[in-house]
């Protein structure tokens, strides 16, 4: 691997058929080298975020405490550094992440190409 490798992304957001029925189609075709994260602000009023990480047969769920009340800084702060990590793993072979239908994608984007992540 040299330096400039670069793990495919692929942001989904939107309205989906149903909840969580596109990350679950998109896991049934992806590769078992996709990494697919999902987040979920259905309980955002009570200062929580949600977040699923899939990849290959683990699935791990984890509650984000809100940020200063702020749902785009809940998401930089845990999104970027997630992404560095799985970047850095051998059997990640591209990335989805799935925003909540709520959620614009825009600040999302200007994070992952603007935010330095140390």
């Amino acid at each position: 691997m040299t330096d400039n490798h670069r793990v495919p992304l692929t942001l989904i957001s939107g309205l989906s058929p149903g909840p969580g029925r596109q990350v679950a189609d998109l896991l049934r075709r992806a590769d078992p080298g996709t990494a697919v994260v999902h987040y979920d602000l259905r309980e955002v009023a009570s200062g929580v975020v949600r977040r699923r990480l899939r990849l290959g047969p683990s699935d791990q769920l984890s509650a984000l405490e809100l940020a200063h009340g702020c749902v785009s800084c809940t998401l930089r702060e845990d999104l970027l550094p997630l992404l560095r990590k799985l970047t850095r793993l051998p059997q990640v072979r591209s990335i989805a992440v799935h925003l909540d239908e709520a959620m614009e994608p825009e600040p999302v984007c200007w994070a992952l190409e603007h935010v330095l992540v140390g």
